[in-house]
């Protein structure tokens, strides 16, 4: 196989908000290279439907901001990395408007919504229901026309070059030309997103394989917190993959959630339908097993119709398509795989225990969302933390690009596929590791993640492969996070250690090349 060789003063690997964020702060100190799997727009960026928690209003501050994402991640948040977010997201907010982005206004004023677990109107959003695409494209203009960004898409970053603890780029394959490339760097910013496809039923897209995490596992990299997966409560009932979201802002424009009876299952709850996300999708869960449904409803029936049409465009021509008018016909909703709040633990400046390797946005574990991601704090977090690694590209700029050998044998092409297999670890993690687990279910799931790693240990030129060998990885750290935690806090929910203890798991569960090490 021809072995192609490039240098660069730095990589980014990812194309969504944290990616080119990093690029834009990044290209101030070299020549930056941004790398991605599929296209510049694949990922999960502008899926986002909400929009953006930031406390600009004038009924609100950061210090509510503060507390509310300290209350949402149950007790094992980062109270520094939190303050740095919702202080410093701020002028992130102002910055994007500067460049162009246009978000909802009304009377000349940014437009505000309300989200689970936020006391205040905080979420800004654009065009409706459609900011992430907003985003993606303000970003987007700007980079491409920065003349230090260069773009390389449909490349498959298979591994880090890591040697003796540091990182000196990249190996990969592009998948135009089939040829294995190297790529050396200064430094290398891992922006790769989230593993939603470890579940049968996800939000997520199809390139979010949990590629970011395992490369850096197998590299040595400290991973954080893999037990705590936020399920999205409202993702559409229908036949769709990925699934199609249903905002969170739908609830907080006043949606309400029905049973199969028509009652009103979440009335006596704190704060209602808009309570943190894992309490809401546990009792959507509930209720479905009472009932013996697939589903509930979300019924919009108490916003007018010119609102819904106003704030939610995007949803309301998506369901129109499959013959459901929201404005009048209750919404089927099941709730789905939709973010990784664990990942690569880094320090506040984005830095891994790796030297020369970084990482933001959702692969990454700074300590913000704890153990449940407050609604709508993810964007701001890939703006945040994505300029705070570009940031750190200055300490690299007087170094000089290394080439080290590089002992990744990728072996022969294969065509052989492997939907089968990936199919039968989506429905393992899905039966037995979503919202509510057990010690005997996750034995039994982590018995099938460990038969198929060995039964798929190959080494073949096959990005389908690959993909599913990365999930393996990220399963097998989801499952054996679980386990270990002996309670219930947040997102992650043992029906054998119902309640919260503080005394034990007041903590965080780390891994290093798949052992726990604390």
């Amino acid at each position: 196989m021809t072995k192609n060789k490039l240098k660069t003063d730095f990589i980014v690997i990812g194309s969504g908000i944290s990616g080119v964020r990093a690029a834009i702060s990044a290209s101030k100190y070299g020549k930056v290279l941004i790398v991605t799997k599929s296209k510049l727009e694949s990922g999960s960026t502008k899926h986002a439907q909400g929009g953006v928690a930031v406390a600009l209003s004038t009924k609100d501050n950061t210090k509510l901001h503060f507390a509310d994402t300290i209350s949402a991640g149950a007790g094992v948040c980062d109270p520094e990395a939190v303050w740095i977010l919702v202080t410093e997201g701020l002028e992130r907010i102002k910055e994007l408007i500067k460049w162009g982005t246009e978000f909802d206004r009304q009377d000349g004023k940014l437009s505000f919504t309300k989200e689970g677990a936020h006391r205040k109107r905080r979420v800004i959003h654009a065009h409706g229901d459609a900011t992430g695409q907003e985003l993606e494209r303000s970003l987007l203009e700007k980079v491409k026309s920065n003349k230090k960004i260069n773009f390389k898409e449909h490349f498959f970053t298979v591994d880090l070059i890591v040697n003796d603890g540091k990182c000196y780029g990249i190996v990969g394959i592009d998948r135009n030309s089939g040829e294995k490339v190297l790529i050396y760097s200064k430094a290398v910013i891992l922006a790769s997103g989230g593993a939603g496809q470890v579940f049968l039923s996800t939000t997520n897209p199809l390139v979010s394989t949990g590629d970011g995490v395992a490369m850096a596992s197998r590299a040595g990299a400290y991973i954080a917190d893999m037990e705590f997966i936020q399920f999205h409560p409202t993702a559409l009932a229908l036949d769709i993959t990925p699934r199609f979201l249903i905002s969170e802002a739908v609830r907080g424009e006043g949606a309400i959630l029905l049973n199969h009876s028509g009652k009103r299952f979440m009335e006596n709850f704190p704060m209602k339908e808009l309570a943190p996300r894992d309490i809401v999708a546990r009792e959507i869960f509930y209720e479905m097993k009472r009932e013996r449904k697939d589903f509930v409803y979300l019924d919009l029936s108490r916003i007018s119709k010119s609102r819904i049409l106003k704030r939610f465009p995007t949803i309301y021509k998506f369901c129109k398509g499959y013959n459901l008018d929201i404005t009048k016909d209750p919404v089927p909703v099941v709730p789905s795989s939709h973010y990784l709040v664990g990942g690569v633990k880094t320090d506040y400046n984005a830095q891994t225990n790796i030297e020369g390797l970084f990482a933001c946005g959702e692969v990454a574990n700074v300590g913000i969302h704890g153990a449940n991601r407050l609604a709508s704090n993810s964007l701001l977090d890939g703006l945040v933390f994505g300029r705070r690694a570009g940031e750190m590209m200055n300490i690299f700029k007087k170094q000089k690009v290394i080439e080290v050998k590089n002992k990744l044998n990728l072996g022969k092409t294969s065509n052989q596929t492997f939907t089968k297999d990936r199919l039968k670890l989506q429905a393992t993690m899905q039966k037995y590791v979503g919202i509510i687990r057990d010690k005997s279910n996750l034995k039994k799931s982590l018995r099938t993640v460990l038969m198929l790693k060995k039964k798929l240990n190959k080494a073949y030129l096959n990005i389908e492969l690959l993909e599913l060998q990365n999930l393996l990885i990220v399963g097998e750290l989801i499952i054996k996070g679980a386990l270990a935690r002996e309670e219930s806090r947040g997102s992650h929910f043992r029906e054998d250690f119902p309640f919260t203890n503080d005394l034990q798991w007041k903590r965080h569960i780390l891994f290093r090349k798949g052992r726990r090490i604390e």
